[in-house]
């Protein structure tokens, strides 16, 4: 059983769980602290992901407008010489479209956007900081 399914059974009071992208709209909601999407990278994309090396995958850390996600993206795919397949573009598809699904119910005109390698439990218990909204996404 993977962690964000196992976590979305036991999920804390104000955690909502969406089983599709329209469902979550329910971030709206005041009761609504967090919502978790329980989504599946398709298996031969996954399995690209996981073969890449580290030094393969993008990197990124940029503010962007929406609509400029999806070039900066391939651009940091081309720096990292992330092999040119099906499954990168999905990958870059992929995150572009979860940048304008985002954007738009927090009317956000811009997001920032950080690809990051992790290699350790970068945050190791679960905190709230002075953000309006975040959205995380982990693809290995």
């Amino acid at each position: 059983m993977s962690f964000a399914r196992s976590f979305a059974q036991a999920a804390p009071v104000g955690v909502r769980v969406a089983d599709t992208p329209e469902d979550l709209n329910m971030i709206d909601r005041p009761d609504c602290a967090a919502a978790i999407w329980r989504r599946q990278t398709p298996p031969a994309v996954q399995s690209w992901i996981n073969e890449l090396s580290g030094a393969q995958l993008p990197v990124a850390r940029q503010v962007l407008q929406p609509g400029m996600v999806r070039d900066a993206i391939g651009q940091a795919c081309k720096t990292a010489q992330t092999p040119h397949t099906p499954e990168r573009d999905h990958l870059i598809e992929d995150i572009a479209a979860l940048a304008e699904m985002f954007a738009r119910p927090m009317r956000a005109p811009s997001l920032q956007i950080r690809l990051e390698r992790v290699t350790t439990n970068a945050c190791r218990k679960f905190h709230i900081d002075r953000l309006s909204a975040r959205l995380i996404c982990t693809y290995r």
